[in-house]
């Protein structure tokens, strides 16, 4: 895994700034899936399996949302796949 030069992680924990995140992340989902364009680019930054984990070496993919073992292979083989993932974005 490659490592990021220069970050930070900030962690706020107050009322008011739990509020202001209550207030804008439902705006944020309504206006990320309210975009064809944005769709796409999700896709194209999603890695559907390890062979494009492997290619191309950036993006995100199940692992990287906790699922693995038996459960990641079945959804990669069954039921994830590029092509119509793209299709249904359209």
């Amino acid at each position: 895994m490659p490592l990021i030069a220069n970050s930070q992680l900030t962690i706020i924990d107050s009322e008011k700034n739990n509020h202001y995140l209550q207030q804008m992340l439902p705006e944020a989902i309504r206006i990320e899936g309210e975009s064809k364009q944005r769709d796409l680019e999700t896709i194209k930054m999603f890695r559907f399996n390890d062979q494009e984990v492997q290619q191309y070496r950036d993006g995100f993919g199940l692992e990287h949302s906790g699922m693995t073992g038996l459960k990641k292979m079945f959804v990669e083989t069954f039921i994830l796949d590029r092509k119509s993932t793209e299709k249904d974005s359209t």
